[in-house]
């Protein structure tokens, strides 16, 4: 695993160095990092490439996963004058898996869909009509989280959908720190308003 200065020095040292670089096989669950927030250190476990192309052929993160909102979530959402009926599915929750050592699960809501294209019932000509208070899980997609104590989570890509912006990359082409970063301050700012810890 690798620190942001471990990185500097093995690129360095790749410099001077003609070896094959192995790059990642981008899958399912790969792991892309750890973030330890009482430390504040991110170690990079694969490198990628990922930027959303939100192109006119994409949205499928929109168009095809049941996407789940928490009562935080809702609550952000009908601060912009939504009502609850608009927003969820059925007020029935569900528990999602597990991904927690502890066993922690949380109840969720799945967000609206609309009928017979099955997208996203905020999705309107290829934009999203709530990207300013969209849900946690909407800000860090295509990743999600695994959580392994009440300071450290794992970072990997998404298990229901693997995102074609996703790309292999060598340590030059990565942005997997610029990744990591940008989850932990989402994650940072959702405990901060849930008022609570990881676990």
């Amino acid at each position: 695993m690798d620190s942001y200065n471990d990185q500097y020095n093995l690129l360095e040292n790749r410099k001077s160095v003609d070896a094959p670089i192995e790059l990642p096989i981008i899958s399912k669950g790969l792991q892309i990092g750890l973030i330890n927030l009482e430390t504040h250190k991110i170690e990079i476990n694969n490198h990628i490439e990922f930027r959303c192309t939100r192109t006119i052929e994409c949205f499928e993160c929109c168009s095809t996963l049941r996407i789940p909102v928490t009562a935080h979530d809702i609550d952000r959402i009908e601060q912009q004058g939504y009502e609850l009926d608009q927003i969820v599915e059925s007020l029935s929750p569900i528990r999602l898996p597990s991904k927690t050592i502890s066993g922690t699960t949380e109840k969720v809501y799945l967000i609206k869909r609309k009928p017979f294209v099955n997208s996203c019932t905020f999705l309107e000509e290829k934009l999203c009509n709530i990207h300013e208070f969209k849900p946690f899980a909407c800000r860090i997609f295509p990743f999600s989280l695994w959580v392994i104590d009440e300071f450290q989570v794992r970072v990997v890509i998404h298990m229901d959908r693997l995102c074609n912006s996703i790309n292999t990359a060598n340590i030059e082409n990565s942005n997997s720190l610029e990744i990591l970063q940008s989850i932990k301050e989402e994650l940072e700012y959702e405990l901060s308003v849930r008022d609570k810890k990881l676990d």
